[in-house]
């Protein structure tokens, strides 16, 4: 119980601008069940064996783009028959053709696998939003609150002020920050910024202290793309701040 009401105070603290050094990155989950995670793993396979084909389908029709394109230029000095130039027109449809098929089957295999590997990530969490952070130590939250902490994430988004583009390595760096991270379930939704294009709300890094550096901001990934969101109002900061006291350390 100290220990509890110990984390609480460090929750308050940290929200609103209290004093803690930086920390290692925490170590990762184990929480997923085995068949998620032999989904996961077969969907990644199926992904990448189906890009690898795309990627051989367009060399493919590279390779037959450069002799459609020599059979022209001899057939244009008389140094080929018409049915030998029209013979390498017709395998650079069949080429592109290939090529549309294989596109098709990648991107429906990468959408399938980025799928399983958000099951595989949620494998444990009833109510859908994955939420975890560094404070002083290492916290999880309770799976009855973790939609709490993902809307009050989401309200200190939607009301900032302010917003910028942003970096993964900027987003690695705040991972060994005090942070709060909320996975969002799918499907995802896109949250407007000011002065930047909407982005899709797949993750939220929630750097604390909300009020001042080295926290101050929330960025927001999808991808290999991140926006920065700050300067957001008093009450979404003890929405935000409530939801914090819900934090409870990570099982060693």
């Amino acid at each position: 119980m100290p220990r509890m009401m110990s984390l609480f105070a460090v929750a308050a603290a940290l929200a609103f601008g209290g004093r803690f050094g930086s920390a290692d990155e925490p170590p990762a989950k184990k929480g997923a069940g085995r068949d998620f995670d032999q989904q996961a793993r077969i969907s990644a396979a199926r992904a990448a064996q189906d890009l690898a084909q795309l990627q051989q389908a367009e060399a493919v029709l590279r390779r037959a783009a450069t002799d459609r394109e020599r059979a022209d230029a001899l057939f244009a000095q008389g140094a080929l028959s018409a049915a030998d130039r029209d013979a390498t027109r017709a395998n650079e449809d069949l080429a592109r053709i290939g090529v549309t098929q294989s596109r098709r089957l990648s991107d429906k295999s990468a959408a399938e696998n980025r799928t399983a590997q958000e099951a595989f990530a949620f494998a444990a969490r009833r109510n859908g939003a994955d939420v975890t952070g560094l404070l002083a130590v290492e916290v999880t939250f309770p799976d009855a609150d973790r939609p709490k902490v993902a809307a009050a994430a989401r309200g200190l988004i939607e009301a900032a002020t302010f917003s910028d583009t942003s970096t993964p390595a900027a987003w690695d760096a705040g991972r060994r920050l005090p942070h709060v991270h909320v996975r969002f379930p799918t499907p995802h939704q896109a949250v407007k910024g000011i002065g930047v294009r909407e982005v899709t709300l797949a993750e939220a890094l929630v750097l604390l202290p909300l009020t001042r550096e080295p926290g101050g901001a929330v960025l927001v990934r999808d991808g290999e793309r991140v926006v920065r969101f700050a300067k957001y109002p008093h009450a979404a900061c003890v929405t935000f701040q409530e939801a914090l006291a819900t934090a409870t350390p990570a099982a060693r």
